[in-house]
């Protein structure tokens, strides 16, 4: 009997011991781990919704409007004439995508130098501002998440498009004339010196430059060539004019801003600079008298957003299906200069 009673004392003794030992355990995982408790018996005890912003981007449920996303949208503008970055009234484009997929919910215009607020963003949301139109504005775009408890400013930094003057010479060292003369012989290549001058603001977004479009009858000029150009590979560029048999050689030069003259490669000049563009005549080219014109466009480069989602830079034509900001495929995103009558080859 001394026996059995001693043996259930033993047991008794050693359930108390363990239940000291999980209380033990307990108290010391809460003390050391608090958080995770927290969150354990929080769930446990939740019946209510919770916020969720999924991985793909996509939004969850918004959270009480203390902690909901605040969207602050602007365009800025840098003033080469000023120096000085300042927030300007613009077209503006904003988009939220939580894909790859865009989908654009506002089409207005900013009519302030200021910010506006985005009304209820959706939580997770990736919004995109895009500012400018392509025609008196270079366009731009600035992104971020919208994220519960955060507030995000998109300001993509805008150019104002200027419209550039070009002046040819018929030597190097004067300053520049319109519409000028030129006097080759048959299939002797001549070389027009050429200056193109900035507007007020901006020819061509900064780091994608402008586009200079030569074009000929082909009847009478077999090539056109400025040493040193970076030649334009995006195709055949629309004009407002036409010549028979028209044949087109187009370069890329840097962006030039307010008083800066343009240059082949390299700085833009604050003094007068010319460039040669060389035309050799074909033997059409033969008769005393002869006239030919030399026309010449102008264009900025420009970017935008396809009907695709994409985003385009440096483009001088849209290169995707469907219609964009009013502007149909193939057209020319900006304004332009441009003549028939650049310059004449007249045969002595």
């Amino acid at each position: 009997m001394a026996d059995k009673h001693e043996e259930r004392t033993k047991r008794h003794g050693m359930t108390i011991l363990g239940v000291i030992v999980v209380v033990a355990l307990l108290v010391g995982s809460f003390v050391l781990y608090p958080a995770q408790w927290h969150s354990l018996l929080s769930f446990v005890g939740s019946s209510g919704a919770t916020t969720t912003i999924l991985s793909n981007g996509n939004p969850g449920i918004c959270p009480a409007n203390s902690q909901a996303p605040v969207v602050q949208l602007a365009a800025r503008n840098y003033s080469p004439v000023a120096g000085a970055i300042t927030l300007v009234a613009a077209p503006d484009n904003i988009t939220a995508s939580s894909t790859n997929n865009q989908t654009v919910i506002a089409n207005t215009k900013l009519t302030v130098g200021a910010y506006i607020t985005l009304s209820t963003p959706g939580c997770g949301l990736t919004y995109t501002n895009i500012a400018g139109d392509n025609l008196g504005w270079l366009e731009n775009k600035s992104s971020g998440q919208a994220l519960p408890g955060t507030a995000i400013q998109l300001q993509p930094e805008i150019f104002q498009i200027s419209t550039p003057s070009p002046l040819v010479s018929n030597s190097p060292q004067t300053a520049g004339t319109t519409n000028a003369i030129v006097y080759p012989t048959t299939s002797s290549p001549v070389t027009v010196y050429e200056s193109i001058l900035a507007g007020r603001a901006w020819t061509g977004f900064p780091g994608e430059g402008f586009l200079v479009v030569y074009t000929a009858d082909s009847y009478f000029v077999s090539s056109m060539n400025i040493n040193g150009c970076n030649k334009w590979a995006g195709g055949q560029i629309p004009v407002s004019y036409t010549v028979s048999n028209m044949i087109q050689y187009s370069c890329v030069f840097p962006a030039i801003n307010y008083g800066s003259y343009a240059v082949v490669t390299g700085t833009p000049s604050s003094q007068f600079t010319n460039f040669g563009l060389q035309i050799t005549p074909t033997s059409g080219f033969s008769t005393t008298g002869q006239n030919v014109p030399i026309g010449e466009t102008v264009l900025s480069l420009s970017n935008f957003q396809g009907v695709n989602g994409q985003w385009y830079t440096g483009q001088a034509t849209y290169t995707v299906p469907g219609i964009i900001a009013g502007q149909t495929v193939g057209t020319v995103l900006t304004p332009k200069t441009t003549s028939q009558y650049f310059v004449f080859l007249e045969h002595q």
